[in-house]
């Protein structure tokens, strides 16, 4: 029997979806595939066995009820992913086949805080410290676990000892539930880890961190946030890219403190300056830096494509050296719905506002949709990128959000306001402005 996947997925859409997209990432020839939901109906199509949930109220530690479910129907290697965590890189299944298992419960690290005595003192969890006194632990020793990816190898291990673990665990996630209550926690079964350890304690069933499958969630990304460096998130697939030429010291004053906005909002993100002019004129040595020699008129488009040939990230997210994007959640928002294959284009915003005296810019009467956006790489480039043939000043913003709609892109524009800093005027604007508008060939946008 091969083993099994198993997923956890109830309460919205949100979570059926990220589901479906893990789902459809696992190699069926490898792990037969199990969700654990209250709506089995999204799964119909799906070749997956759908477990019914229907417990409430909700709680985290419901994830070993189907872990029980599953073992029943006579898996004895259960591996189970969060379903907001997603496998991006295929090779999982091939480091995951190399791995030989230990008996007992495998994960990968710990979690926070590290053992449960820091976690009873910090949730000031009285009762649940004296619901538990009779089992006399030393809660220093039980560590926690970062629960989102786990296995059990249940092989060769003795049925009483599992039965005892399943049993333990019911008890034990019985007196969580009950803390939680007299708490008015209402995040049910929050660290379930620390039940996990304290049911393999008194059921005799081994535990460890496993090295190797520690070492395979490099291929992971999550999708809501991270705890630490060794499981990325979906923004780490992201290249932010910053076209910049020196005209003024505020044109390099801007593009520094746009660059601080935008690394101090996206860690995990990469970020490229591409700066085209007749010498580099700013040092950014803790981000990817590109540097072409040309003369004016300036192409704005030449220097966004030479970042984005450089990049191997699955998103670019091109942002003007003078803007800054105050609803910066949108920036999230967007790749998730990219990474999920929800959409290929975005623009995360709606309203542009001019410095100094913040008037919204209006450009022939209808919305901007030049200062940012974002786009699935392999897309853009299949799409032209930008076209280079607009030098100068302006234009190229609509020729690019035109094409990529017309080749079919899948858009979308979330509600959201961009601040444009001032700056003098860039030379040669009047020229080239009428040049590059006849070079687009009309007067109107599709935003």
């Amino acid at each position: 029997m091969k083993p099994a996947f198993l997923t956890f997925a109830y309460g919205g859409d949100e979570f059926y979806k990220l589901s479906s997209l893990l789902l459809s990432k696992i190699d069926k020839d490898v792990l037969d595939l199990f969700v654990y939901t209250d709506n089995p109906d999204y799964y119909k199509n799906q070749s997956v066995t759908t477990l019914d949930y229907n417990i409430h109220p909700r709680s985290y530690h419901h994830k070993i009820n189907a872990v029980q479910e599953v073992y029943n129907l006579g898996y004895r290697k259960i591996l189970f992913i969060d379903s907001d965590i997603l496998i991006f890189d295929p090779n999982f299944f091939n480091d995951f086949q190399k791995i030989n298992f230990k008996s007992g419960f495998s994960f990968t690290r710990n979690g926070s805080p590290e053992n449960m005595e820091r976690f009873l003192n910090q949730k000031n969890y009285t009762s649940y410290r004296q619901d538990l006194s009779k089992f006399n632990f030393d809660f220093n020793t039980i560590s926690s676990v970062w629960e989102d990816i786990f296995l059990f190898n249940f092989e060769n291990v003795d049925e009483d000892i599992i039965n005892s673990f399943f049993i333990h665990y019911d008890k034990f996630a019985e007196i969580k539930h009950k803390s939680d209550v007299d708490t008015n926690n209402k995040r049910f079964g929050d660290q379930e880890g620390y039940s996990i350890i304290m049911s393999c304690l008194m059921s005799g069933l081994n535990y460890q961190i496993d090295d190797d499958f520690s070492n395979i969630i490099k291929h992971l990304r999550a999708f809501n946030f991270t705890y630490d460096d060794r499981l990325k998130s979906i923004m780490s697939e992201v290249e932010f890219i910053f076209p910049y030429r020196f005209d003024s010291e505020k044109r390099k004053e801007n593009l520094l403190k746009v660059l601080e906005f935008y690394k101090s909002n996206f860690k995990e993100s990469n970020f490229t300056v591409s700066e085209q002019g007749l010498k580099q004129t700013v040092e950014v040595g803790d981000v990817n830096y590109l540097f072409v020699k040309k003369d004016l008129p300036h192409n704005q488009s030449k220097c966004i494509n030479d970042a984005v040939k450089l990049s191997n990230k699955k998103i670019i997210c091109v942002v003007d050296a003078d803007v800054i994007l105050l609803n910066f959640y949108n920036v999230y928002l967007g790749v998730k719905e990219i990474i999920t294959n929800e959409l290929d284009y975005f623009l995360p915003y709606t309203e542009c506002f001019d410095e100094p005296d913040y008037r919204l810019r209006t450009p022939w009467g209808t919305m901007c949709i030049g200062g940012i956006f974002m786009v699935n790489r392999e897309k853009f480039i299949e799409s032209g990128m930008n076209d280079e043939r607009f030098e100068g000043w302006g234009r190229e913003d609509d020729e690019r959000h035109r094409r990529l709609i017309n080749k079919g892109l899948r858009f979308r524009r979330q509600y959201g306001n961009i601040i444009h800093l001032w700056h003098p005027e860039q030379e040669n604007k009047d020229i080239t402005g009428p040049l590059n508008l006849n070079l687009l060939d009309g007067n109107s946008n599709s935003n």
